[in-house]
């Protein structure tokens, strides 16, 4: 698990340092990812979520609609989490957002557009979670 939040820090210290005013086209942006890494982080403890099992996968078309489907096993906190990623997505210069009807996580974060993976962080309540997307 070292490992991937190493990897999700640098993702994001690169993302912090990013200046340039242009960005990718949708048609960069466009394909299939799925996670790369997942780590959520409550009251100091880290999860990998991808070694719990959970997935996520998405295809973002370049017309604008995403497809796909989240997976997050049960813990002692929340029942499973299976959910339809079906709706919209948006290119604002290096920054993607989504729009679905299923009410996830997924909608409420923002994610930079870096080196051909999404990068998300975002701090819910007391979980903060980190999300990479590769292709």
């Amino acid at each position: 698990m070292s490992r991937k939040l190493a990897l999700l820090s640098v993702g994001f210290a690169f993302v912090q340092g990013c200046g340039s005013s242009t960005g990718p086209s949708v048609q960069d942006v466009a394909g299939s990812y799925s996670a790369a890494a997942f780590v959520t982080t409550t009251s100091g403890v880290n999860t990998d979520q991808l070694s719990r099992g959970a997935t996520i996968n998405l295809v973002l078309a370049p017309g604008g609609s995403v497809t796909g489907h989240l997976h997050i096993p049960a813990d002692a906190i929340s029942p499973t989490l299976d959910a339809d990623m079906a709706g919209s997505w948006a290119l604002s210069g290096r920054t993607v957002t989504f729009t679905q009807n299923a009410d996830t996580f997924i909608r409420d974060m923002s994610f930079a557009f870096v080196n051909g993976t999404l990068n998300g962080d975002r701090v819910f309540g007391s979980t903060r979670v980190q999300l990479q997307l590769g292709r």
